[in-house]
């Protein structure tokens, strides 16, 4: 499987997970990420969706909810700092090579 950008857009019911743990967590999902907040995550990465939930879940209670699926950042718009911006062009280029 290629690189793909997945976004994972989590439901935190309770109370905001441990930031850190969560991010030791993700980063074991991916080649890279960002964080754009606390709920929602783009990764760089071969894994599928199920693959990605399967290593997520144990980080969740079982009232949050999450929702993971590819992104195509071709005609992407909208309003973010730019180094979301930056991130997701150049994954979009090293895409486009085929990395």
């Amino acid at each position: 499987m290629a690189h793909t950008i997945q976004q994972v857009a989590f439901r935190w019911v309770k109370a905001n997970p441990d930031l850190e743990k969560l991010q030791t967590v993700i980063a074991t999902q991916c080649d890279d990420w960002l964080r754009l907040n606390v709920h929602v995550w783009y990764l760089w990465t071969m894994k599928s969706p199920t693959d990605i939930y399967s290593g997520l879940r144990t980080s969740m209670t079982s009232e949050d909810s999450v929702v993971i699926m590819p992104v195509d950042p071709t005609g992407v718009n909208g309003w973010a700092p730019q180094v979301v911006w930056d991130w997701l062009n150049a994954k979009a280029t090293e895409k486009r090579l085929g990395f």
